[in-house]
């Protein structure tokens, strides 16, 4: 969660337990309480990597795009940074012009900015220690910029949002435009605005409102064309909401769902969680989206708790519903993890946060917990979910080269590595960790399907949170 301070006109809270995350931390569970203050979170930084060379991204390697750290705060200025995939190693590629924890990223494929990638908003700050207490001062963004891979260089768009954001969701809608959504503003309120940007004209224009204020939240694109916004952080204390609205851009309005998200007990208000699409793949749940994990928060006069979930629940389109009849939950609870479909039928679900937090005001008070170095595969068809190197007593062991939370993840689809995915960043350690312990990382790694195994792939220059990925084109 993240405090603002002299660009807030009043009292703000926290954002959620995402910005927890920037650090490593997490909660009790079954089999470890240890509890930690908010400074174990912060007891390691990663030290910046080697100077790395410039090169030229080619089809098949993978962008990474800020969120460089410097300490406990985000770098002045960010190399831009892309995997090589033939080489399996890092390279440069110019410069970010803003660095920006700015969590998502899209190629457009229209007007003057085809193949560009497109960076909205974000967050610039840093974190603040006192004894005990951890205070994330940030500034929410209202610029914009795109990097052209071909040219190695990012352009500032003239044009601006017509809000601060961060943790918005950034989506390419099938007509070219990128619907950008929620989001919490300087003031740390969670949004329902909305707006376009036209790659035409390089300008935005205000959408129609959303009908629950979201951050956090996911937003996926549908096989109609419609997108699906779901969960999120409706309060700036942290509360989160269940419900799901869908955006229809032949209208510019939403609708809701009929239903929240479900969970085996009932509905089930979540964020932080994940939501991939399942397509091509022949079967009952084709065109539906699969939500897993995330964080429920609820309010105590002050203060917030955030709990990690296990939770995996169906949205179908032809309904407009979500369900968790017949679906398997997960071995462990996770909450900012990734999801990326692979080219077998399954999802790899990876990393994240375990346990739970509490925050209070401004400041970080108490957490639990660490972060999860398991990854679990579900099956699309079979509707079976599977720890990725087998159990290590209720939990899945440990599968992963790095524990991982606020990673990016992206599914490489040309080149040596077309099917494997990419992890990059994020915060944890070697190992599972607990206490709350973890530090900002610059490592990456590889998951093999066929393999059903993880292996290091390098380091990039910096540490990075929330790094944005995106495919060159």
């Amino acid at each position: 969660m993240i405090a603002f301070d002299r660009w807030t006109r009043r009292r703000a809270a926290f954002l959620s337990a995402a910005l927890l995350a920037l650090f490593a931390a997490g909660c009790d569970s079954p089999d470890q309480d240890e509890r930690s203050d908010a400074s174990a979170a912060l007891a390691e930084t990663a030290e910046a990597g080697a100077d790395l060379p410039l090169g030229d991204p080619a089809k098949g390697d993978v962008l990474v795009l800020g969120g460089g750290l410097k300490g406990l705060a985000t770098a002045k200025a960010s190399d831009i940074e892309f995997f090589d995939a033939s080489k399996r190693a890092f390279a440069r590629s110019g410069k970010i012009i803003t660095n920006r924890i700015a969590r998502e990223a899209v190629v457009l494929d229209e007007g003057r900015l085809d193949g560009q990638a497109l960076l909205t908003g974000g967050l610039a700050g840093e974190g603040v220690r006192k004894k005990s207490d951890l205070t994330i001062k940030g500034k929410a963004l209202d610029t914009a910029e795109a990097f052209d891979p071909d040219k190695g260089k990012s352009a500032k768009l003239p044009a601006k949002l017509s809000v601060p954001r961060f943790g918005h969701t950034e989506t390419l809608l099938k007509d070219g435009r990128v619907l950008i959504a929620g989001g919490f503003d300087s003031s740390g309120k969670p949004q329902f605005t909305t707006e376009l940007f036209d790659p035409a004209t390089r300008t935005f224009k205000e959408g129609g409102g959303l009908k629950q204020s979201r951050a956090l939240h996911s937003a996926t694109l549908l096989p109609d064309g419609r997108v699906l916004i779901a969960g999120g952080v409706s309060t700036e204390l942290g509360d989160t909401n269940g419900s799901g609205e869908v955006f229809d851009p032949t209208t510019n309005e939403t609708i809701f769902t009929t239903n929240f998200m479900q969970s085996p007990n009932g509905p089930i208000k979540l964020a932080g969680h994940s939501a991939t699409l399942i397509e091509g793949c022949s079967c009952d749940d084709d065109g539906k989206v699969l939500i897993a994990g995330g964080f429920e928060g609820f309010r105590f006069s002050d203060r917030a708790l955030e709990t990690a979930s296990t939770v995996v629940t169906l949205y179908d389109p032809a309904t407009n519903s979500f369900s968790s009849t017949g679906l398997p939950q997960m071995t462990d609870d996770r909450m900012l993890h990734t999801a990326t479909a692979l080219p077998n039928g399954k999802i790899l679900i990876a990393g994240g946060i375990y346990g739970q937090g509490f925050f209070a005001g401004k400041k970080i008070t108490g957490v639990f917990g660490g972060v999860l170095a398991s990854a679990e595969v579900y099956d699309i068809a079979k509707r079976e979910i599977a720890c990725v190197g087998g159990k290590n007593g209720k939990r899945c062991s440990d599968a992963m080269a790095n524990s991982r939370v606020t990673h990016g993840a992206l599914l490489i689809e040309a080149g040596p590595l077309d099917g494997k995915v990419l992890l990059v960043g994020g915060a944890g350690g070697k190992a599972r960790t607990t206490g709350g312990k973890g530090a900002p990382l610059n490592t990456a790694e590889i998951y093999d399907p066929k393999k059903n195994e993880f292996k290091a792939a390098g380091s990039m220059k910096a540490a990075r949170i929330f790094p944005a990925l995106a495919l060159a084109p």
